[in-house]
């Protein structure tokens, strides 16, 4: 009954049937526990789906405690459940659901290969002064996993513009239906999606194609040329100074230079968090707005200064390259640092590129919702009105940006941000991954277990300089010792 109480069981329902529902649910949860225990054996040795997994958890958990509450509700208040505001109440929960599973499923095929990543492999290497034994797959692999659990884990300022956006809709919506007022909420939702879905396809086709073009000036300024001949006596040149470094490297020095980037891009990066207010650090959206304010407070004081130093009005030029200073001041640091020609990407900015692509991906998964919720059960009367060519122009726009345009757009702008700037996180695992590698090749036994020793004269190849007698009583405070090895994975 749609007004039964949950707390008078053998008045509105028989406990019989109670226990028949009981049995069934709990056989359906102790399979899904199994599920679930299985899933996270498989995916246990990958942050990134560990991650997803972890998404899909809280959001089942949100939507369960949500549930909750509204039963709470219905018998605290005795509130009558079948009312328009509970519906919508529901759906409006249920959206957001669906929204984070999309961003979650959107993630997943951002896997695609880029042909010319051996010449970008190249340059950042020389950009940054990186020895030839550097991995630079695992670090494109880093970077890419970090920037993906950065999609699925979205911001407030994303979801402050994504209401504005869902409200510009609802206004599209009220002019359809006052400009053919003989057409019905649903029918003029269907047109206004349509036309939204397919806008977003031509922003998605826009942003794909200004990261192509961002990813052959990369490419440009590796080198790489634009006819075959150029191409191929680029290759040429970088094969040749691969085979002189594989065999005059060591990796001791590899990893030593490795180390000394690494240390400057955390001090580089410590330094601009300290100067972030703790409200602003975890949003870029923040960030941005931020950067926007300082970039006009600066521009407001040149001007005075320059009124009152008796000039003329700043021109527009002038007070763009002010609001780029800050960014080009970094970037000449680093160029300095590298001692390089710095890489100029037009309208490039990493933070608003950021912000950009996340927003895409989650305004995709909003219309993915919204297609589930509101149009799915309408394409029936689609297809009887206007054929199978018509109905299938509604769901096509979100099959381009989910499968083609967006695994494109984010693989190529991850691989323009970890060039453009050392991605410091993907650079520690990537440096923190060669040292294990290094811990297990001293292990030819596999026993997990390391030499004192061993470990003395493997750490003193990362900078670790001590005497056997100091540094055996520091690894027993540590380690835990056994004999004269100790597990290297305390390491």
């Amino acid at each position: 009954m749609a007004g039964s109480s949950l707390f008078r069981v053998g008045d509105d329902v028989t406990f019989t049937r109670v226990l028949q529902h009981l049995s069934v649910l709990v056989l359906f949860v102790i399979t899904f526990e199994r599920v679930l225990h299985a899933l996270e054996h498989r995916l246990r040795r990958s942050p990134k789906y560990r991650e997803m997994l972890s998404k899909a958890y809280r959001e089942l958990m949100i939507l369960g405690f949500v549930g909750l509450g509204i039963k709470a509700f219905k018998e605290a208040a005795h509130a009558h459940t079948a009312g328009e505001d509970f519906a919508a109440f529901n759906i409006a929960d249920l959206t957001i659901f669906i929204l984070a599973l999309a961003l979650i499923l959107q993630a997943l095929p951002c896997s695609q290969e880029i042909e010319e990543l051996r010449v970008l492999r190249h340059l950042f290497l020389r950009r940054y002064r990186l020895p030839q034994l550097f991995p630079f797959g695992k670090y494109i692999r880093e970077a890419q996993d970090s920037q993906i659990t950065h999609m699925i884990d979205v911001q407030p300022s994303t979801w402050c513009l994504l209401i504005a956006v869902a409200w510009g809709l609802e206004g599209a919506l009220a002019g359809v239906r006052s400009f053919h007022e003989g057409d019905s909420e649903p029918r003029a939702l269907v047109f206004v999606f349509v036309a939204f879905a397919w806008t977003l396809v031509g922003v998605h086709c826009a942003v794909a194609y200004y990261f192509k073009l961002c990813l052959l000036q990369l490419l440009a300024s590796a080198g790489y040329g634009a006819s075959a001949v150029g191409r191929i006596a680029s290759l040429r040149c970088i094969g040749q100074e691969e085979k002189h470094a594989w065999d005059c490297e060591l990796a001791v020095d590899a990893l030593d230079a490795m180390q000394r980037v690494q240390e400057t891009e955390e001090a580089r990066q410590s330094k601009m968090k300290y100067h972030r207010h703790h409200l602003v650090e975890a949003d870029t959206g923040l960030q941005l707005l931020a950067t926007c304010f300082r970039h006009a407070r600066r521009h407001l004081l040149a001007e005075r200064e320059h009124a009152a130093s008796g000039g003329g009005s700043v021109s527009s030029a002038e007070s763009l390259q002010d609001a780029e200073s800050l960014e080009r001041q970094q970037q000449q640091q680093q160029n300095h640092r590298h001692a390089l020609a710095p890489i100029e990407i037009r309208w490039f900015s990493r933070k608003a590129w950021h912000f950009i692509v996340i927003f895409l991906l989650m305004l995709n998964g909003f219309y993915l919702a919204l297609l589930c919720q509101c149009i799915l059960y309408q394409l029936g009367a689609v297809q009887r009105e206007f054929g199978w060519s018509v109905t299938l122009l509604i769901p096509l726009p979100l099959a381009l940006n989910t499968v083609v345009l967006q695994p494109r757009i984010f693989r190529s702008f991850m691989i323009v941000c970890s060039i453009f700037r050392v991605h410091t996180k993907a650079l520690t695992e990537t440096i923190t991954h060669l040292r294990e590698r290094a811990l297990m090749a001293s292990d030819t036994e596999r026993t997990g277990l390391i030499e004192i020793e061993k470990l003395r004269v493997l750490l003193r190849s990362f900078g670790l300089r001590m005497s056997l007698s100091r540094f055996n009583s520091v690894a027993r405070l540590i380690f835990k010792v056994s004999g004269t090895q100790t597990e290297y994975a305390q390491v």
